[in-house]
């Protein structure tokens, strides 16, 4: 099965893509079971360490649908002074969260599990230090390429991709029981 995503443009705010159905509660909240979530998103499996903690400058109620849960945050990666994270939000959203070097800007995105299994979760970071542009893309676990081809875009770690503002190239991933997945970037502007 092939399918073409475009990472579409939101107030600073860049998230990803197509509706399934959603897997509701935070680890548990609201008393649904987070098995196949952690079965797509391994990271959430593991327990929490210190530097998966959410830092003081992101203020959890303000990102995901009813905040954010503090005790599902993962780190998943750096690229270009921005740090990223995963969290569930209050629904049991997958969220990728960003914050910039000095806690300065934090920004978010978040979609129901199903839709986060079938092809991850954009973002789109557009801050005074950083410019505009900067994309990461939260992938389920097995998704990214073998080789290092691609296309602009720089693997920060298993889950995550970014790409800098002159990438306009498409991100191609293969997603465990979805097929094929092209991402297309937004170009800066």
């Amino acid at each position: 099965m092939s399918r073409r995503m475009r990472i579409a443009a939101g107030a600073g705010v860049t998230l990803a893509v197509a509706g399934l159905l959603t897997l509701g509660g935070a680890l548990g909240a609201q008393g649904d079971d987070p098995a196949p979530l952690r079965d797509t998103l391994g990271v959430l499996a593991q327990a929490q360490v210190a530097g998966d903690r959410l830092p003081a400058a992101v203020p959890l109620a303000l990102h995901g649908q009813g905040g954010l849960v503090a005790a599902t945050a993962r780190s998943v990666g750096s690229a270009d002074g921005i740090r990223y994270w995963t969290a569930l939000d209050l629904r049991g959203q997958v969220c990728v969260v960003a914050v910039s070097a000095g806690g300065g800007y934090t920004a978010s995105s978040c979609v129901p599990a199903t839709v986060f299994a079938a092809g991850g979760v954009a973002l789109r970071v557009d801050d005074a230090v950083h410019g505009t542009g900067w994309q990461a893309v939260l992938v389920p676990d097995g998704s990214l390429p073998a080789s290092t081809k691609l296309g602009g875009w720089r693997s920060a770690s298993a889950n995550l991709v970014v790409a800098g503002p002159d990438v306009v190239a498409p991100l191609t991933l293969t997603v465990p029981g979805s097929g094929t997945v092209e991402l297309t970037a937004i170009p800066a502007g």
